[in-house]
């Protein structure tokens, strides 16, 4: 067929190839370059995701007792917060991905087009995502004391809107940067709006279900005006009102707030945004996908923390003050770096300060739960290093990583422990700090706060785990290697699960009067293992030609 019968692209046929390519690129696994490629399935590649989504969704029974809007608020707070991470840690490489090329190549697209398919894809994956979490809220939903079984569509209806609401509010909130701030500090502002996207979804999940417990029946027949102000108390309306619990002016307004807000944000953020999104895509893509800033006053900053002399004493060989150096570096002046390591690390230092401030202090039920919500808070942060230091093997700038390959390094194995300290000395060490100063003014018991000492004895056994097997070097990797490993789900689920046994035991420990044994027998094992996992870590890469 000649090229004059080619029948031109239509809108419609090429936003279904555009969304089609980006689901692909989004979850396309790639090996590195010398390796034969593999392919990837969507359903393997969402499958641990759904599964992980749908375990946490039983929550939903927790739900149970509440009234049709108290359980629907709840179940709307719990999707919000879910969502808003899910976004927060995928959105700035799906909007602004180093691969573009590999879709658009040299054929004209829209911008809006562009825009419209990345943020449908966004919500697609979200939502399938949003009801695997809600599998069991519909169940719960459909008993005739609540919904019924007209619950299951109606719910499904609001939760798709509020996931439409969370892609197009991220896509606004990034559109809205590049049209304010310039390209020096855009890079920055995109990884304080994934931050704040992240905390706030947190929080608006931990203070919702909070706020609506309290309340009682006849709260909802006039609600306040301050609930307005709450994203999944509007769709927790839209659901009384399709179902027929509830048809007073206020909850019409509020489902119609919900309505209207997604309606405005979509088109606010998709299409009256679009040319600035075009602008600042062509302005990134001219800054390269690992571009950094200048840093000569940050330099002199490192160079002065990596001095002082307890910080000499704890990096004394000069091959860990390098990985040190190098650590900070990344971290402050890489944004793709920026991008993965902050969202996540914002959500896990917030979720100790909402076991603390959540109400837990007040209630009559606090002298059995608070010595298992400390304990839980201390080792929370103490499983962030093996988290963060599984995120610092991945960096855009990979190759530069090929100087470790050559360097005749008598010990490789500083390069992981040098990272690890880092860690240890600028993450751990404050989050500490910080919520022994949340717990010291929250506490009424403030002998509770040696309950984070369990925790503190297990960040350097926990911080050992990244460099047990593959050996570990610091921005070595590009991203798109790990995206479908499973590493990186079993070392979650592995610290999720060694974290709730820390703080089981520690609160079982504390209420039986057995806490001082405890501790002493956990600094033993935790002596015996940091002295194991040193030496088979040391032994495996000594003398150790390091190939990829």
């Amino acid at each position: 067929m000649n090229n004059s019968e080619i029948p031109p692209a239509t809108s419609s046929s090429q936003g279904h190839v555009l969304r089609l390519l980006y689901l692909r690129l989004m979850f396309r696994s790639r090996l590195k370059t010398g390796k034969p490629p593999r392919k990837t399935g969507l359903l393997a590649g969402t499958s641990m995701s759904l599964l992980l989504f749908s375990m946490l969704g039983v929550t939903a029974f927790a739900f149970s007792h509440l009234e049709f809007t108290g359980f629907t608020a709840s179940l709307h707070g719990l999707t919000f917060v879910m969502v808003g991470i899910t976004l927060a840690s995928s959105s700035g490489s799906m909007l602004f991905n180093k691969d573009e090329a590999d879709v658009l190549l040299h054929r004209p697209v829209h911008p809006r087009a562009l825009l419209s398919a990345k943020v449908r894809v966004l919500a697609q994956v979200s939502i399938a995502m949003a009801v695997a979490l809600n599998l069991c809220g519909f169940i719960v939903g459909s008993r005739a004391k609540l919904g019924g079984l007209l619950f299951i569509p109606v719910h499904l209806l609001s939760v798709s809107l509020e996931v439409i609401f969370c892609a197009s509010f991220v896509a606004l909130a990034y559109n809205l940067c590049l049209r304010w701030f310039g390209r020096e500090k855009l890079e920055n502002v995109m990884t304080t709006v994934q931050m704040v996207v992240a905390v706030g979804a947190m929080l608006a999940g931990q203070i919702v279900p909070r706020i609506i417990g309290q309340l009682d029946h006849s709260a909802f027949a006039s609600p306040p005006v301050w609930l307005a102000v709450l994203p999944p108390v509007w769709f927790a309306a839209l659901d009384a009102v399709l179902t027929g619990k509830n048809f007073s002016p206020s909850f019409l307004a509020l489902a119609a707030l919900g309505t209207c807000a997604t309606v405005f944000t979509a088109w606010l953020g998709v299409i009256w945004m679009a040319s600035t999104y075009e602008q600042g895509l062509v302005t990134l893509n001219e800054a390269g996908a690992g571009a950094v800033k200048s840093g000569a006053k940050r330099g002199r900053h490192v160079t002065a923390l990596l001095n002082l002399p307890l910080v000499r004493l704890w990096l004394r060989d000069p091959v860990e003050r390098a990985a040190c150096r190098l650590t900070i570096v990344g971290m402050t002046r890489s944004r793709g770096v920026k991008l993965r390591v902050y969202p996540m690390l914002a959500q896990f230092m917030v979720m100790p300060l909402v076991f603390l401030g959540g109400g837990l202090r007040s209630s009559h039920i606090f002298s059995t739960i608070g010595p298992f919500a400390m304990a839980f808070a201390g080792s929370f942060i103490a499983v962030l290093p093996a988290l963060l230091l599984d995120i610092l093997r991945l960096s855009e700038d990979w190759h530069a990583a090929d100087l470790f390959r050559q360097a005749p390094l008598p010990r490789p194995a500083a390069l992981f422990h040098g990272t690890r300290k880092t860690i240890i000395l600028l993450v751990c060490l404050p989050g500490m700090i910080v919520i022994a100063v949340a717990g010291f003014f929250l506490l009424k018991e403030r002998s509770l706060l040696l309950l984070l000492l369990p925790g503190i004895i297990m960040i350097p056994a926990l911080s050992l785990l990244p460099g047990l097997g593959e050996l570990f070097l610091p921005f070595s990797q590009e991203p798109d290697v790990q995206i479908h490993k499973p590493r990186g789900c079993f070392m979650m689920m592995a610290t999720m699960a060694i974290c709730a046994s820390i703080a089981g035991l520690s609160g079982w420990a504390w209420i039986s009067n057995w806490f001082a044994w405890m501790l002493i027998g956990e600094s033993l094992l935790v002596a015996i293992f940091v002295i194991v996992c040193n030496k088979k870590i040391n032994d495996s890469n000594t003398n150790l030609r390091i190939e990829e």
